[in-house]
């Protein structure tokens, strides 16, 4: 559920997310991209994380690798769940990386 193709349409199986669902969580794409990148530059990363709610503007997200980004805007997408007639309005949720403050 980690991609680093901006091209890619984000994945996950029936099972996580029925398991998901169970535990009250919904599923958000989440694409945090560099400073001024341009559309068709390969340098953000694209992640299907599973959130009890949709992060706003101007939120802050902290990555696994502890790297902060914040959400500049929310888009919603049409998606179907893999071998099933359940349609999901899924969030993709775009951020941008915040550039570490400098220390001496």
């Amino acid at each position: 559920m980690l991609s680093y193709d901006p091209y890619r349409a984000p994945e996950f199986d029936t099972q996580t997310l029925m398991e998901a669902r169970e535990m009250g969580l919904h599923p958000v794409n989440v694409i945090c991209d560099e400073p001024n990148s341009q559309v068709g530059d390969n340098t953000g990363v694209s992640i299907v994380a599973f959130v009890s709610h949709i992060p706003r503007c101007g939120e802050r997200i902290t990555l696994q690798d502890s790297k902060t980004c914040e959400v500049k805007r929310v888009y919603y997408k049409v998606s179907r769940v893999p071998q099933s007639k359940i349609i999901l309005l899924v969030p993709t949720v775009f951020a941008v990386h915040m550039n570490e403050p400098e220390t001496d």
